[in-house]
């Protein structure tokens, strides 16, 4: 292999896309704990949020993302949106790093982990866009942990919220109130934070946070 042709590759910027700007959260977070790396980050604002939409549409927003970020010539993509993660893994691995030797990271599968390995009463909680829970992806994670139960909550408001730059006050104490109550009767010992737009909002108390990051 041609020396000078594996130093571009290494020096390609990591792609990573997410449904608006609630991913600038993970890509932070790659920045934080590789200051080496150049991130490419595309926030899809014009179709935001995927969480509602089929996942037909979601799969095509995705890879029609991906494909401009491959194209720029990036070595790595990051699906940094947990509803694009749960509709798009399978097509983008096979379309990516089969096809074209790009690697492909994806969140649920990591929060999913780590959250089996932190709980202590087998009692996981999970809070994510209307997409991610219906998708069952956590649940399928999840499936070869015995002793685990997963409980979802949709939490479609969060997404208007924190698009709207909205992460304190009243409206977002009471949406938070809402949305968690049947997370915190349910007696969960840890909470997945299943969207990058969840990571402001309060949790029920005492509870360990495992929050969608691919590393």
């Amino acid at each position: 292999m041609d020396p000078h042709s594996l130093g571009a590759v290494n020096d390609a910027a990591i792609g990573m896309f997410d449904s608006g700007v609630g991913g600038l959260t993970v890509a932070r977070a790659v920045i934080d704990q590789l200051p080496g790396e150049q991130v490419l980050y595309i926030g899809d604002t014009a179709n935001t949020p995927y969480g509602p939409r089929p996942v037909q549409e979601v799969r095509r927003l995705a890879l029609s993302i991906m494909d401009e970020l491959v194209d720029s010539g990036v070595k790595m993509l990051v699906i940094a949106c947990n509803t694009a993660s749960a509709a798009v893994l399978h097509d983008a691995r096979s379309r990516y790093t089969r096809g074209k030797g790009v690697p492909v990271v994806e969140v649920i599968h990591p929060a999913a982990r780590a959250a089996a390995r932190v709980t202590r009463n087998g009692r996981i909680g999970l809070i994510a866009t209307q997409g991610t829970v219906d998708s069952n992806a956590y649940a399928d994670a999840l499936t070869a942990v015995p002793g685990v139960h997963l409980f979802s909550q949709a939490c479609p408001r969060f997404v208007e919220l924190a698009e709207r730059g909205i992460t304190t006050g009243p409206e977002v104490m009471a949406t938070a109130e809402e949305y968690l109550a049947p997370v915190k009767g349910a007696d969960v010992d840890t909470l997945i934070l299943g969207a990058p737009t969840t990571r402001c909002w309060p949790a029920p108390s005492p509870t360990s946070w495992v929050r969608t990051s691919p590393w």
